[in-house]
C-alpha cells in the first residue's frame, strides 16, 4: 500500500519507530531484569556480610563470644543489618547454629548449587524441602575469621521475593510501555499534522502557481527553514507575477507590432494597386492621343491641339500625383526629418488663403477667417502644406452655399487648432475614418475629373503625427470641418529649433 500524504508516512514511520523502541525496551527487561536483579541482590549480600566483618572486627568479638551465645553486641550487629537490609543472617560452624538474626527461619535445604563467588565468599541457591520442584533462597557465605577455621557467616534472601518484584516490575514496565506508545503515537499524530501543514500549504500554493494563478500568498510566521522557504516561495510568486505581466505586456505589443507589420503589408500591396490603378488611366489617355497625333488621324488644327493639351493636362496630373506620392512615401517612411523653426502661425495661414484669392473669385466663394495670433515650434513648409491640402479639399467640395470658414484658436496654452469649414453634403459615418486613407475616394468618378487622387489627406495625417499633433474631421450643422492641433512647443528646451 502507498501512502500518498506526507504527514500520514511521517505518522507511521514515527509510529513503528516509537512502538519499535516500546518492544525493545520491553524485550530487553525481559531478558536483562532477571540477571540485573540478581547481580544487584548478590552485591547486597556481599556488602552485608562485609559489614557484619567489619563490626565484628571493630568491636573484638572473639570466638568464644560467638560460642557462647550470649554476646549481645552480636545480636545487636545482626539485627540491624537484617533489618536494614531485609535479609536473614545466620552464624553457624558445622550443623551448629550459634546467632541467627530475629528473621531468620531453618528450613532444611534440600538441594543446594553454587552460583557465583567474589574474592571472600561463594553464592548458592537453595530449595527448602517444602518446595523440592525450585529454589527458595539466594545464599552468601564466607568465613568470618581469618586465622579460627569453620566460623561461617551466611546472609540469604528468598528469591521468591526478587522474582515477584521482577513480576511486578514487568507488569508494570509492560504497562507503562503500552500507556507511553499510545501517548507517543498521539504525539507523532499531532507533530505530524503540525509539521507537515505549512509543506501542505506550499504544496497548495505551488500548484495554483502552475496553473499562474498568483492570488494566493503563504501566512506562515516561522523563523525555521521552513518560514524562510515560505517567504522566499511569496518573493517568487510576486516575482513570477511581475514577470509574467511584464510578458504579456511585450506579447500584446509584439502582437500589435505583427498586426501593424501584417497591416502595413495590406496597405504596401493596395498602395501599389492604387497607384497602379490611378497611373492606367492618365497613361491610357497620353497614349491614345499621342498615337492619333502620329498617325495623323485628324486633320483639323484644332483637333491636333486639343490633343496636345489633353496630353498636357494628362501630365501634369501624374506629375502632381507622383510628387505626393514622393511626399507621402517620405513621410511614412520614418526617415524623413522635420526642421522646426519659430513663426506666427496666423500669418502663414493668411498667406495660404491669399494664393487661392483668385479661385475662390472665380467661383464665388465666400471665405471668412478667424485667427488668434500666436508663435508655434513647427515646420512651416509642412504646416502650410497641411492647411494648403484642408483648403483645397474644402474649395473641391463646396456646395451652392459656398461658405468656407477657417478658424485658428489657442488650446489650453498646449495646443494651436486650425479648422477649415465648408458648405457641403456631409460625410458619411462609414467614410469619416476611411478620408485618411491614401487613395481613398468617396465619389470617384468627380475626384478623377477634378484630378484629385485621395492622397492629400494622408499627407496631412502623416504631417501632424510627426509634429506629436492631432487631427480630424467633424459633420457639423450645414457641412463639414477638418482641423488639426498643432502643439505650441515654444517653452519646450528639448526640440531642437532651425533659425530662418
Amino acid at each position: 500500500m502507498r501512502f500518498k500524504t506526507l504527514w500520514l508516512r511521517l505518522f507511521l514511520h514515527f509510529g513503528m519507530v516509537l512502538v519499535l523502541f516500546g518492544v525493545l525496551v520491553t524485550l530487553a527487561q525481559q531478558i536483562f531484569l532477571t540477571t540485573i536483579q540478581l547481580n544487584n541482590t548478590k552485591e547486597l549480600l556481599s556488602n552485608t556480610a562485609k559489614n557484619i566483618v567489619r563490626d565484628i572486627d571493630s568491636k573484638k568479638i572473639k570466638p568464644d563470644d560467638i560460642e557462647s551465645k550470649q554476646k549481645k553486641e552480636l545480636f545487636d550487629i545482626l539485627s540491624n543489618q537484617a533489618e536494614k537490609n531485609n535479609v536473614q543472617i545466620i552464624i553457624y560452624k558445622g550443623d551448629i547454629v550459634f546467632y541467627p538474626s530475629d528473621n531468620a527461619d531453618f528450613t532444611a535445604i534440600t538441594t543446594s548449587k553454587v552460583n557465583g563467588s567474589d574474592s571472600f565468599g561463594t553464592f548458592y541457591e537453595k530449595a527448602g524441602e517444602e518446595q523440592n520442584t525450585g529454589i527458595n533462597y539466594l545464599v552468601y557465605v564466607r568465613n568470618i575469621y581469618q586465622n579460627y577455621g569453620g566460623y561461617k557467616l551466611e546472609v540469604r534472601t528468598h528469591l521468591t521475593t526478587i522474582h515477584q518484584s521482577i513480576d511486578v516490575t514487568n507488569v508494570f514496565t509492560r504497562i507503562v510501555s503500552i500507556a507511553a506508545i499510545f501517548l507517543s503515537l498521539i504525539w507523532a499524530f499531532l507533530f505530524s499534522r503540525i509539521f507537515t501543514r505549512p509543506i501542505v500549504s506550499m504544496n497548495k500554493l505551488t500548484y495554483e502557481l502552475a496553473n499562474l494563478n498568483f492570488g494566493h500568498k503563504l501566512e506562515i510566521e516561522r523563523n525555521d527553514e521552513l518560514g524562510q522557504l515560505a517567504e522566499n516561495i511569496n518573493l517568487m510568486s510576486d516575482k513570477l507575477k511581475t514577470s509574467i505581466d511584464e510578458l504579456k505586456i511585450k506579447n500584446e505589443q509584439l502582437t500589435k507590432e505583427l498586426e501593424r507589420e501584417k497591416s502595413l503589408e495590406i496597405m504596401r500591396k493596395k498602395f501599389v494597386s492604387d497607384v497602379s490603378h490611378e497611373l492606367k488611366t492618365p497613361l491610357s489617355i497620353i497614349q491614345g492621343y499621342a498615337e492619333s497625333l502620329k498617325f495623323m488621324v485628324s486633320k483639323s488644327a484644332e483637333k491636333r491641339e486639343y490633343y496636345c493639351d489633353v496630353i498636357m493636362d494628362e501630365t501634369t496630373k501624374m506629375t502632381k500625383l507622383v510628387h505626393d506620392l514622393l511626399n507621402l512615401s517620405q513621410y511614412t517612411s520614418g526617415t524623413f526629418s522635420i526642421e522646426r523653426s519659430v513663426f506666427k502661425i496666423e500669418e502663414l495661414v493668411y498667406t495660404v488663403a491669399d494664393r487661392y484669392s483668385t479661385i475662390i473669385d472665380q467661383k464665388q466663394i465666400n471665405l471668412e477667417t478667424h485667427l488668434e495670433p500666436c508663435e508655434i515650434l513647427a515646420d512651416p513648409l509642412r504646416i502650410e502644406q497641411v492647411v494648403n491640402n484642408y483648403l483645397n479639399n474644402a474649395i473641391s467640395h463646396i456646395d451652392e452655399n459656398r461658405q468656407i470658414v477657417i478658424i485658428g484658436k489657442v488650446l489650453n496654452t498646449d495646443f494651436y487648432r486650425v479648422s477649415v469649414f465648408n458648405s457641403g453634403n456631409q460625410i458619411s459615418q462609414d467614410d469619416l475614418e476611411k478620408v485618411w486613407i491614401a487613395f481613398y475616394k468617396s465619389d470617384k468618378a468627380r475626384s478623377r475629373s477634378e484630378g484629385r487622387y485621395g492622397i492629400g489627406l494622408s499627407i496631412v495625417k502623416a504631417i501632424i503625427e510627426m509634429h506629436n499633433g492631432k487631427f480630424g474631421v467633424n459633420n457639423v450643422p450645414y457641412g463639414v470641418e477638418f482641423y488639426c492641433d498643432i502643439p505650441i512647443n515654444t517653452k519646450d528646451q528639448s526640440i531642437s529649433v532651425t533659425k530662418s
